[in-house]
Order: structure tokens, then C-alpha cells, then sequence
């Protein structure tokens, strides 16, 4: 992922609520492990309220990386539903205010 000024970098490894205000998504990379996986992105505070926005594959010990270079609008906020099987999930972000 590039790096851009007023970008925020966030590593998770678990489920995780990375903002309630309104973000742009500029990349996310998922790691997993032997058995691969996936994670899911979703507009929203959780993921039983929020909008799925996508569903991200990893295959085994593979970084999956994903880009939107103009920003994905995520009004809702950003919430990360990471699967049993991913080590990690790298996330690039701006809030908008």
C-alpha cells in the first residue's frame, strides 16, 4: 500500500471496530495461515448491524493485498470481521469529518 499524508495503518488480528465516523479505505492485506481464509469488511459498527462491503480470500501463508486508490466511502464507519484462519489484516484509512 502507498503511504499518503493524514492516512491512518492499523494491524489487526482479531475482530475489530476500527472507527464509528466515516472513513475512506484506501487498502487492506490479508495474511493467512497455513489453511488460508478470509476476513470481511464492513460499513457499519459490527457485523450483525453494518453493510458487507467485501469479503477478502487469502490463500495459505499468501498476503493478499487490495487497493482503492480514490478511497472507498464508508459512511457507517469500519468494521473487521477477521476469520479463524488469518493472521493478520492490514488496513489503510482516512476519517472524514
Amino acid at each position: 500500500m502507498s503511504s499518503k499524508p493524514g492516512i491512518a495503518y492499523i494491524t489487526v488480528t482479531a475482530d475489530t471496530l476500527v472507527s464509528t465516523e466515516p472513513v475512506l479505505l484506501y487498502g487492506a492485506v490479508i495474511l493467512a495461515s497455513a489453511l488460508g481464509g478470509d476476513a470481511t469488511i464492513y460499513d457499519g459498527h459490527d457485523a450483525s448491524s453494518g453493510r458487507k462491503v467485501i469479503t477478502l480470500k487469502g490463500g495459505a501463508t499468501l498476503s493478499t493485498p487490495v487497493e482503492w486508490p480514490q478511497g472507498l466511502y464508508l459512511g457507517g464507519g469500519l468494521y473487521v470481521d477477521v476469520g479463524s484462519s488469518i493472521t493478520e489484516v492490514q488496513l489503510s484509512y482516512e476519517t472524514i469529518e
